[in-house]
């Protein structure tokens, strides 16, 4: 039932009233007023970019004219209403790059105006303060107020803020106005209290011309025309209370495919390419509505695709902003990309809940939106599309994605943070990825029954308020309260989950037999080094099984691990163990040299008894244990023997992963390097070859099959695995000739064509990223762009960036250029030159050009190698040219380029020698045809227990390589 004004304004003033009396109590509070909410900042003095505590928001009406024919620029008021929880004689909120050209204070109740002595914007803080003439009265507590500020800005072009972007219809260019606000980009259009806890209701008007459309996070309630000329006004619906960074509106010349509920918009041409996801979307979203028991709140939802749009997505409440390459799908899409569009989608309906409806108190607690929107970007999908394995896929995407950035110090995932750069940075895989993660842990840890209901319960009992942690533990201590249902001794949630949320990093544990009991260890897991004593312990929930039970099934902890321990034997004589099944739990595993041979002997002999995820996470650990020097890569190295009987594509992207920091450490050594990636190419060569024969052999159109030929096909040719580039080679000549190739492997087959291609070629593949309406295709093109080994052609594509909107590469997709280019030798060498050669003009010229260049150089300090590639990014550093602000984040990135030297020292010439000893053992150094590895049409089992119902798992082959046959796996492994 719809709410009538005044409800939704007085919830909204209770909802400020509490969060400002919270505030108002802090102890920490200056002699000019200003509140720090959070200690210091970096500079040492007491925090200002937080808003004062004693005026608070009630409602907004906001009306914005955008001129999108002329001078780009636009112009509106906001009205707000606020509440003094203080006498207070001035008013702060928060501008930028927003020109108040009039303001106005009057008491609610009367419209008696007080007296404005004056509006003063403070750039350095982003805000304006109003101050009040104290002889004609000042704000009252407990009463309201209306503050109307008239406002005037150009739309920006930096895809932040109320900015313009157009696109190309019958040779027209077609402008568009729309927002991206989210973090603290709302006052770079309109004035606002801009922080998420600051919840009011928005009413939104859009001037726009008859030939346009508007949009905005509520229905339409009604359009004025203006009289005399093509003019109208759209006034939409109140919204709920929403935070201002969700707040949302859109003008231009887009159309609809429309459901019940939602709304897809695009440009005409793409109209068409919206079927999939108007097809698919409801059904995410009563996904979510299942899931969680709580109905979407809105009367309608619209997902809008942007030609320009800096981040992947945008979850503002009711419409939700995408790229247009995750949002449309055109007919001959990779199926990564099908993928891709679907999760992205589920993750922006998440936050419709976790984020819109309930939303993060600060931005401390980003996590509490990104965290739950990430888990359910996968494990709602797969009720959805059961057949993905999108759980297997979480794991390789989002959990070990996690590990491997969370094993450097970062920040924990309830952080804390300031300024506006402060925030920005929270924006990572901590707040998405180990959140996600983490929250998985906790579902598995309580049951999904208890999972859900505790999620209901923190949903309808914070509705339309800002959360914090400690609100949702509550709802999980309650659930639990009333299911009778405990985790432990001396254990509960609070104390379980803030182990994992307020700590930075990690632990691996250790286990080990010793004597007659197995001795459980803890320690943080990280690979920077520390002389500081490091005594941080989480509360650890176990799950192990044994060689004899092979019970990977049952993942609720059986024990729990805060200090160190000793359990009783849970063996039958020499048996293996293993911990952490399905690798559930967020920390790595190390075991004693025994049992690390029974497993692998296990691999090598049956790697099916052993659950996928498990296989998956012992060569993830077994990789970064031998980096931390926990364990000899000899034996990691050993243990990637066993992958001619791997025929699941899970493991395989651990082992992608894995080998990825070796082979760019390697590059510093020609010989060993040599060696190293011959070897690397054959393992390659391997999976994608099992996975390109059941495709075209056997005609398997699995999910998983599909994905994962086009990501080992790219792994395989990228090494330059012979029989790969052969294939890709073909089915480029193909396309070139313009006959239809499958699109799952369109990024290899354009990438090697680019490679051994001329000029003419290169060109031929731009064309595809500028004139392709495929977003698929464009995709592929772009990637192949950075695949050149010719350093004019790379030197060219850089230069790109500095043409801006003008040039053919979308400002969007900068990104794409330098990361793509990072991953070859010749591209390396392209990104220095640019980057130490035009520092001034990325700075200068290219939107965004200081993270740009940081982003440049951060990139670099982790691919580069040879001593000159070295030598000269050193140089830049000290380049006393180069400002003091970048020098610094350049003297931080720098920091790694140090730490993999010191790898490169210790362990080259032992991965050397048995790269060498490999090589040689394999038959791969033979002057005749590299090795190939024969594989006959084979037919799928069926799922082995206690793998997943979706596993794709093959029989075992007969395709042992003759020279493999006479290799004796060695017991013997050194640590």
């Amino acid at each position: 039932m719809a709410r009538n004004v005044f409800t939704v304004a007085l919830v909204s003033y209770c909802c400020a009233a509490a969060a400002a009396a919270d505030r108002m109590s802090s102890p920490f509070r200056l002699a000019n007023g200003f509140a720090a909410t959070n200690g210091t900042a970096a500079n040492g003095t007491m925090d200002v970019f937080r808003l004062l505590a004693d005026v608070t928001p009630v409602s907004y009406e906001l009306r914005v004219a955008a001129d999108l024919q002329a001078n780009f620029t636009y112009d509106g008021r906001v009205d707000i209403v606020v509440r003094a929880v203080a006498p207070v004689c001035r008013i702060t909120l928060n501008v930028k790059d927003v020109r108040v050209t009039a303001v106005q204070v009057l008491h609610w109740s009367s419209s008696n105006p007080l007296t404005v002595a004056g509006h003063r914007p403070s750039d350095a803080n982003e805000q304006l303060t109003i101050t009040l003439d104290r002889s004609t009265g000042c704000l009252i507590p407990d009463r309201l107020y209306v503050v109307t500020l008239a406002f005037e800005a150009s739309l920006r072009d930096d895809m932040i803020g109320f900015y313009k972007s157009s696109y190309r219809e019958d040779g027209v260019t077609k402008w568009l106005a729309v927002t991206k606000f989210e973090p603290t980009y709302a006052r770079k259009a309109f004035p606002c209290f801009d922080e998420p806890a600051l919840k009011a209701p928005f009413k939104v008007s859009i001037k726009r011309r008859s030939h346009e459309i508007s949009l905005s996070n509520m229905p339409l309630l009604n359009s004025t025309k203006i009289e005399g000329t093509d003019m109208y006004w759209d006034h939409f619906q109140e919204t709920p209370p929403i935070s201002p960074y969700l707040v949302a509106f859109f003008v231009g010349e887009f159309y609809a495919m429309k459901t019940r509920t939602i709304g897809i918009y695009t440009h005409r041409k793409y109209v068409t390419q919206a079927a999939y996801i108007a097809d698919t979307s409801p059904l995410l979203l009563e996904a979510m509505e299942n899931f969680i028991g709580v109905d979407y709140e809105l009367p309608k939802l619209d997902l809008l695709a942007i030609p320009d749009f800096s981040a992947g997505a945008m979850e503002n409440w009711g419409l939700n902003t995408y790229r247009e390459r995750l949002l449309l799908l055109s007919d001959n899409s990779k199926t990564k990309t099908k993928e891709f569009v679907t999760t992205v989608v589920q993750h922006e309906l998440a936050h419709q809940w976790f984020g819109d409806l309930v939303t993060c108190e600060w931005w401390d607690y980003l996590w509490l939106n990104e965290g739950f929107a990430t888990f359910f970007e996968y494990l709602a999908t797969k009720t959805v599309k059961p057949d993905w394995r999108l759980e297997e896929v979480f794991v390789i995407e989002v959990h070990q994605v996690a590990l491997e950035y969370d094993q450097k110090p970062t920040h924990a995932i309830s952080g804390s943070v300031n300024t506006p750069d402060e925030i920005r940075g929270m924006f990572d895989d901590i707040s998405y990825s180990k959140a996600g993660a983490v929250l998985r842990m906790l579902q598995y840890t309580v049951t999904e029954k208890n999972f859900k209901e505790a999620l209901n319960f923190y949903l309808k009992a914070n509705r339309y308020e800002a959360a914090t942690p400690e609100k949702l533990w509550n709802a999980f201590e309650n659930v639990l309260y009333e299911a009778d249902y405990e985790l432990g001794e001396n254990v509960n949630v609070t104390l379980f989950m803030n182990s994992w949320t307020e700590q930075v990093g990690y632990p691996l544990v250790t286990i080990s037999k010793v004597n007659d009991s197995l001795s459980i260890t803890q320690e943080r897991f990280s690979v920077v080094v520390s002389n500081e004593t490091d005594a941080t312990k989480w509360v650890v929930g176990l799950t192990y099984t044994t060689e004899s039970e092979k019970n990977f099934g049952n993942v609720s902890p059986k024990l729990w691990l805060i200090d160190n321990m000793n359990i009783w034997p849970i063996l039958n004589g020499s048996e293996w163990y293993i911990f952490n099944l399905q690798s559930i739990g967020f920390f790595r595993v190390n075991y004693d040299e025994d049992n690390w041979k029974a497993l692998a002997e296990q691999l090598h002999k049956n790697p099916n008894d052993i659950h996928v995820l498990n296989r998956a996470q012992l060569i993830d650990d077994a990789f970064n244990l031998a980096r931390v020097e926990k364990l000899n890569y000899t034996f990691v190295l050993d243990l990637t023997e066993y992958l001619e009987k791997e025929n699941d594509v899970v493991p395989w992207y651990s082992v992608k992963n894995g080998f990825s920091y070796l082979i760019d450490r390697m590059r510093r050594c020609p010989h060993s390097y040599k060696n190293f990636k011959t070897y690397l190419s054959y393992l390659a060569g391997m999976i994608y070859t099992k996975t390109e024969n059941l495709i075209l052999k056997q005609q398997n159109e699995e999910h998983s099959v599909k994905t994962g030929w086009n990501a080992f096909s790219n792994w395989a040719c990228e090494l330059d695995n012979e029989q790969c580039t052969k294939s890709a080679s073909l089915y480029f000549e193909q396309w070139h000739q313009g006959k239809i190739i499958p699109a799952d492997i369109k990024d290899a087959a354009l990438c090697v064509g680019v490679k051994n291609g001329n000029s003419e070629i290169w060109n031929d593949v731009l064309n595809v990223y500028i004139n392709s309406e495929s977003a698929s295709d464009r995709q592929s093109a772009q990637y192949a762009l950075g695949c050149s080994k010719d350093s004019t052609q790379l030197a060219k594509y850089l230069d790109f960036m500095f043409k801006g909107y003008d040039g053919p590469i979308l400002p969007q997709d900068f990104r794409v250029i330098y990361r793509t280019l990072a991953s070859s030798v010749e591209g390396i060498s392209a990104l220095i030159e640019f980057l130490t050669n035009k520092l001034d003009r990325i700075i200068n010229e290219i939107i965004n050009g200081e993270q740009v260049a940081t982003s440049i150089y951060s990139l670099l300090a982790s691919k580069v190698a040879l001593k000159e590639e070295i030598q000269k990014i050193d140089e830049l550093r000290s380049n006393p040219l180069v400002s003091k602000n970048l020098q610094r984040k350049f003297n931080s990135s720098f920091v790694e380029v140090e730490d993999n030297f010191m790898w490169f020292k210790s362990n080259h010439h032992l991965i050397g020698q048995w790269s060498k000893a490999a090589v040689h053992r394999l038959g791969l150094d033979s002057p005749v045809t590299t090795p190939k590895v024969p594989i006959a049409p084979i037919p799928i089992s069926p799922p082995i227990a206690p793998e997943s119902s979706s596993a794709f798992l093959i029989k075992q082959n007969n395709f042992i390589l003759p020279i493999l046959l006479s290799l004796i796996f060695s017991i013997f492994y050194s640590f």
